[in-house]
């Protein structure tokens, strides 16, 4: 009697259930959702995946303007083109990168956190000196700072265009310069340059990404080169290497202006003390007369 009555549950709920997958079309959506992976085969997880395609259909039905439809739908891709592995990596290089204020510290973070968060060979950081209008080279490989001029090479060219150069085979480009390879030995196969922009919308400098680092598998799939994704991260790791760098920027210039200061400081003390000692020697003569 007790399991005729569980089993009469047990149908009751499965017509319910059936009733509701009809209504909502689950089965239908769950087939387009699983065709969706199989072609596109993205390389966030299936479930990252999932989330984004039913958070596009959400955002195409809420958003009934065309203009701002695209602008939503535009950010919402970005974001799901970038898996959930990269972005944890993302978020620990931007609070590494904007925990130090000191300049030659800042830099040498921005180069460490770029590296292992692109997993690639080399970063080099071109910040413009305004004083010398030359971009200044600081790589992860260099003991010495080198220096460039605006317009110079493809970092010069990114510098004064503002434009993303992403190349996949560096020889087989003509505006790469094979100079510093020739010098050092060293063969760049692919790279990544993206401008700094500050809150201004100046450009304060170039992030280069060099050689990326790929598996047996991306070997396989033909796989070269700094991808969309990196693209995607590196812009936005660079809002925040701008900010760092206007950071140390400040933060030395207030270290100038306290050094200059005290300098000023000490030179009056010294004079006065030199005044102090005179006026007592005179003092010291009119009452001796």
């Amino acid at each position: 009697m007790f399991s005729g009555g569980n089993s009469a549950v047990e149908a009751e709920e499965r017509k319910l259930c059936e009733a509701y997958m009809k209504k909502h079309k689950v089965d239908e959506l769950l087939q387009e959702l699983v065709e969706s992976l199989l072609r596109e085969r993205p390389r966030s997880t299936a479930k990252e995946h999932f989330a984004n395609v039913l958070r596009m259909q959400l955002i195409c039905e809420e958003e009934p303007d065309g203009e701002a439809l695209n602008g939503a739908l535009s950010d919402v891709q970005r974001a799901a083109e970038v898996p959930g592995e990269m972005l944890r990596k993302l978020f620990h290089a931007t609070k590494m990168i904007m925990s130090e204020i000191v300049p030659k510290e800042t830099i040498n973070i921005i180069i460490q956190e770029t590296r292992k968060l692109l997993d690639c060979d080399r970063v080099s950081l071109f910040v413009f000196d305004p004083r010398i209008d030359m971009l200044v080279l600081n790589d992860s490989n260099l003991e010495q700072p080198i220096r460039i001029k605006p317009g110079q090479g493809i970092a010069g060219h990114v510098f004064t265009t503002k434009e993303v150069v992403n190349i996949p085979d560096c020889y087989q480009d003509s505006r790469f310069d094979h100079t510093f390879d020739n010098m050092t030995g060293y063969r760049t196969s692919n790279l990544l340059t993206m401008p700094i922009i500050d809150f201004e919308g100046e450009c304060m400098g170039i992030l280069q990404a060099i050689n990326k680092h790929h598996n047996a598998c991306d070997a396989k799939r033909g796989e070269t080169g700094f991808d969309q994704v990196d693209e995607i991260v590196m812009e936005d790791l660079t809002e925040h290497v701008s900010i760092a760098l206007r950071n140390a920027e400040v933060y030395r210039a207030a270290i100038v202006t306290s050094e200059r200061a005290n300098a000023l400081l000490n030179m009056l003390q010294s004079l006065s003390e030199d005044l102090g000692a005179q006026s007592m020697v005179l003092g010291v003569a009119m009452h001796a007369n």
